[in-house]
């Protein structure tokens, strides 16, 4: 491709989305100046509107600093806090990234002592850029390359290359179908949890099934690498391995299912999740350690581990307690509904008896909610729970 331009090409943002930045920004520092004056100079104020003037200070510096400009020998990309530069003898190569529809690519340099470049292509018009990124090396398709030259010589997947990178299709796919199909399932069963058991099973199936499938075929599967040779070699089982974090919180917040309830007091399960998530973190890293697993991934996948962990516990507590709950009359003396994400119907109860234990402000199903008013009676069920973790429903008292 024969490069005719004429440099330097700069590029920013559309003037319209400038202008509309800009307005914006001079709002922001408004309206920090405003909550300042408003509330007489107290720390406080100084503090949240000091905060709002920083901030539309930002936004207005990026406004108007941010520029790319493309060189015949090298990009440079300025903003708020300086500008940077790659000269193209600098250049790796780069990759193409797709992010909320937009498609960005990636300059990263060779040296880690240089900081990469991303640019946004929707605000690139014309061919200048295409003509010069087509001069820097394609990471995407170098390691694209090198994967199916390795799947070719690769004898244990096929008898012919072309068997080989069909064998590997097949299991990425294999492990896409199984990831997503796992997570309609457990989103199913948590919107329809009956059975409990059934529920409850899925849910903890998921994670144990994906470790299972690496611990026999880490050559074929993964749940924790990343790079993305390795993604293009193997199926990642990664989403089966998280998901459940889905259904638990369904469950657990929209309180649908009289046999899933989170416990009264959520402290006790600080040490099962913690503990929990430690061993599935642990066995992650275990069914994981031939491939290449880095500290930090391993480390990130520690949080969702603990809510899978003690969400199993807090599922588990309520569906399998076989023990006669306590009932307590309570008197409602107010109900409120609560608006945008999340919105669901709550009574305020009080009770004479000192023995009851359970909440004063307790989430309604909305049937009940709607029959009962103020000063009407509704009743609560204390249970002990099987890991004497107490939760609560509540009803209409018979």
């Amino acid at each position: 491709m024969i490069d005719t331009i004429e440099y330097p090409q700069t590029y920013r943002l559309p003037l319209p989305l400038r202008v509309l930045l800009a307005l914006l920004a001079i709002c922001i520092c408004g309206a920090g100046a405003f909550m300042i004056s408003a509330a007489g100079f107290s720390a406080l104020s100084l503090l949240w509107g000091g905060a709002l003037i920083a901030t539309g200070v930002f936004t207005g510096a990026t406004v108007l600093m941010s520029q790319t400009t493309l060189h015949e020998d090298r990009i440079s990309k300025a903003g708020a806090f300086g500008t940077r530069e790659l000269r193209r003898e600098d250049i790796q190569g780069y990759r193409r990234l797709t992010i909320n529809g937009s498609t960005f690519v990636e300059l990263l340099p060779s040296s880690d002592q240089m900081k990469k470049i991303s640019v946004d292509m929707k605000f690139f018009k014309g061919a200048a850029f295409t003509i010069w990124i087509a001069k820097v090396p394609n990471l995407d398709e170098m390691e694209q390359r090198a994967v199916d030259l390795e799947t070719e010589r690769d004898d244990s997947l096929g008898a012919t290359p072309e068997q080989r990178k069909a064998r590997v299709q097949l299991l990425k796919k294999i492990a896409l179908y199984l990831s997503l199909g796992y997570i309609l399932v457990s989103v199913i069963v948590a919107v329809f949890p009956d059975p409990a058991w059934l529920a409850l099973t899925v849910i903890a199936v998921g994670p144990l099934i994906a470790m299972a499938m690496v611990l026999l075929s880490a050559e074929n599967f993964t749940i924790v690498e990343t790079e993305k040779k390795i993604l293009l070699r193997k199926g990642s089982l990664l989403q089966m391995l998280v998901s459940p974090v889905i259904p638990i919180i369904i469950l657990l917040t929209s309180q649908t299912a009289d046999k899933f309830r989170f416990p009264l007091d959520g402290h006790p399960l600080l040490l099962p999740a913690l503990v929990g998530g430690a061993g599935m973190t642990a066995a992650i890293w275990l069914v994981s350690r031939s491939g290449k697993v880095y500290l930090p991934v391993l480390l990130a996948m520690s949080l969702p581990m603990m809510v899978y962990a003690g969400g199993v516990t807090a599922l588990a507590n309520s569906a399998f307690d076989q023990h006669e709950p306590r009932s307590f009359a309570l008197t409602v003396v107010n109900k409120y509904r609560t608006t945008g994400k999340g919105a669901a119907e709550f009574f305020t109860v009080a009770s004479d008896d000192t023995a009851y234990t359970g909440a004063l402000s307790i989430k309604a199903p909305y049937q009940l909610y709607a029959a009962t008013g103020i000063g009407g009676t509704v009743c609560a069920q204390i249970h002990p729970g099987f890991f004497a973790m107490s939760w609560e429903t509540i009803s209409r008292c018979e």
